[in-house]
């Protein structure tokens, strides 16, 4: 009973985990989105879930001046 009360109260967002909604999948790759990040890499797929399921809409990739690339160069 628990576990169908949980599922019924869920977040509409949960709806779409797992599905494959990022829309630069087809764009060309390491073109500037909409936040900074290059399309088509791990930064730019985080930044769409952030905005789409979290609904974080006032970021940028230019956090104190920097640019953050791929997360591999990251520290």
């Amino acid at each position: 009973m628990v576990a169908a009360l949980l599922v019924m109260v869920s977040p509409p967002a949960l709806a779409t985990v797992g599905s494959d909604d990022y829309p630069y999948r087809d764009a060309a790759v390491d073109r500037t989105d909409p936040w900074g990040f290059l399309t088509r890499e791990c930064t730019s797929f985080v930044a769409w879930r952030v905005q789409h399921d979290l609904g974080v809409w006032d970021f940028n990739n230019h956090y104190r001046g920097g640019r953050f690339g791929d997360a591999r160069d990251w520290a």
